[in-house]
């Protein structure tokens, strides 16, 4: 089985748009809207990078991150913000997520990172 992409947003037409991006891009991608879910997804699927937005309604999308980085399989989290304040950064960088987009987000940008 190919490696998946993850995109965890718990706003369905971001993760929509993200999705379109990336597979017109030619890569497989999986979905969640939940904490939950996307640890489902990531044990379920070769989830080899996953897009995790922060705010997943009233919960943490670094707790997510966290919990993925620490199971059996590499998988690299790139995580999406509304907020780019030196908190967040820190608290972004302390979790060590392999990068950072802040929305809005760029297509290009998106795509670049999720290629590497």
């Amino acid at each position: 089985m190919s490696a998946s992409i993850l995109i965890v947003d718990d706003d369905e037409a971001i993760r929509r748009l993200f999705e379109a991006w990336i597979e017109a891009a030619g890569m497989r991608v999986v979905q969640a809207g939940t904490r939950d879910e996307a640890y489902q997804q990531y044990t379920r699927y070769n989830v080899a990078v996953a897009l995790v937005d922060l705010e997943l309604g009233r919960e943490d999308g670094l707790d997510l991150a966290r919990q993925m980085m620490a199971g059996s399989r590499p998988i690299a989290v790139i995580s999406v913000t509304g907020h780019g304040d030196s908190e967040t950064v820190r608290r972004i960088e302390a979790a060590g997520c392999a990068a950072r987009l802040e929305k809005p987000v760029d297509r290009s940008t998106l795509v670049g990172l999720v290629q590497q």
